[in-house]
């Protein structure tokens, strides 16, 4: 998937992303690539996080043995698209793949 925002933490910032990028999944893990960091690792928990108006995906996952967070919404149309059902689609693939 294309168009989609990062963030590692919850909190309310403007922007409202720290880096934009892709992100695929498949076989339980994820990898976001975007323009100033990767983020690789094996999906734990699917969740969502109210961050201002917007409820991103939240992924708890593994990396180098270690769990820790990552936020994640569908960024099209200037974000709008995560409103309007995008970060719900992206959470229920992630759950698929994460089994």
């Amino acid at each position: 998937m294309n168009n989609i925002w990062y963030r590692s933490t919850a909190a309310v910032n403007v922007p409202a992303w720290e880096d934009r990028g892709s992100l695929t999944f498949q076989h339980g893990r994820f990898h976001f690539s975007g323009g100033s960091r990767d983020v690789v690792g094996s999906i734990l928990a699917i969740g969502r996080t109210q961050m201002g108006t917007n409820r991103w995906v939240h992924v708890r996952y593994e990396t180098d043995g270690q769990a820790t967070d990552a936020y994640f919404m569908d960024g099209g149309m200037l974000g709008w698209a995560g409103v309007l059902g995008g970060n719900k689609r992206l959470a229920a693939k992630l759950e698929a793949a994460s089994v």
